[in-house]
């Protein structure tokens, strides 16, 4: 969950370093591997709800890319060259999440009933229902 990343306050941001490409690649030092952290954080706005929700067919549809760019400048500094990275990175994990938690909310039981009884509390009852419908429609 990383809840100590997300709750660094702004003077508390740590400095991306970034290649010729947009990529980070430091800091890095010999307690601290800021560019994990890095990642690792962007994995963790993919799987906020709140943030980038499932019910969306493609990562185009999903909405408020300029506030997930807000939000990781709210907690990291990083040059605005970085922002192509960081949104591919999101999305990237996003799509990881969505496979993960159909195989594990969809493909792991036979029936609705049964995946309406083993469905995950993250997801409002509405959007599960609509990803239910989805995923059906597409079987």
């Amino acid at each position: 969950m990383l809840h100590h990343e997300h709750t660094r306050s702004l003077e508390k941001r740590k400095a991306i370093i970034l290649n010729e490409f947009g990529q980070p690649i430091g800091p890095i030092a010999k307690k601290e591997d800021t560019v994990a952290e890095f990642s690792r954080f962007l994995g963790t706005i993919a799987r906020d709800y709140s943030i980038a929700p499932l019910v969306f067919d493609s990562w185009r549809k999903v909405p408020n890319k300029e506030k997930m760019w807000e939000y990781v400048l709210m907690k990291y500094i990083v040059p605005d060259e970085g922002i192509e990275w960081v949104i591919k990175t999101i999305r990237d994990a996003w799509r990881i999440h969505k496979c993960r938690f159909k195989k594990n909310h969809y493909y792991r039981y036979k029936d609705d009933k049964s995946r309406w009884q083993n469905r995950s509390k993250r997801v409002p009852d509405d959007d599960f229902l609509k990803l239910l419908a989805t995923w059906k429609k597409k079987s």
